[in-house]
């Protein structure tokens, strides 16, 4: 009689792990589709949440040159002075904002310092600067390439 207990007590706790298998694997299955797949969107931190954003009323208007300059929708000159500032983190295209913005506008559109100094910021850029400065908007995901 002992012998025929054992056994089912065996039945019982391997029906037991088979269903304790099912529902792990049952329970994986969800958490997985629930999971949201990892994009550049959603893994990117944001300049302003990795960087201060204290530049001086000089930079700020070095900024809104190049913004002006390149032109475009308010988003894209937003996402221009984003890429000049992710420049200047990234310490190979200059340590200033001063320093990235003559370097593309001397050496890349070959203007004068007197062209840089007759470009005066519009609505638009200044609309740009905003987004960035007081609503955190970052569209540049830490691009070092300017949109023309």
């Amino acid at each position: 009689m002992k012998m025929m207990e054992l056994k089912q007590f065996e039945r019982v706790y391997l029906i037991f792990l088979i269903l304790m298998l099912i529902l792990v694997f049952a329970l994986s299955q969800t958490a997985n589709s629930d999971a949201v797949e990892p994009t550049i969107e959603n893994t990117y931190t944001k300049f302003q949440d990795k960087y201060s954003m204290d530049w001086s009323d000089v930079d700020e208007m070095y900024l809104l040159k190049i913004a002006t300059f390149k032109g475009g929708t308010v988003e894209d000159r937003a996402y221009n002075i984003l890429v000049t500032l992710n420049r200047v983190c990234d310490g190979n295209y200059g340590d200033s904002i001063i320093a990235v913005v003559t370097d593309e506008l001397y050496g890349v559109y070959g203007l004068s310092p007197h062209d840089i100094d007759n470009i005066v910021s519009d609505k638009e850029s200044e609309e740009a600067m905003e987004l960035i400065k007081n609503n955190k908007f970052d569209n540049s995901y830490g691009s070092f390439v300017y949109k023309n």
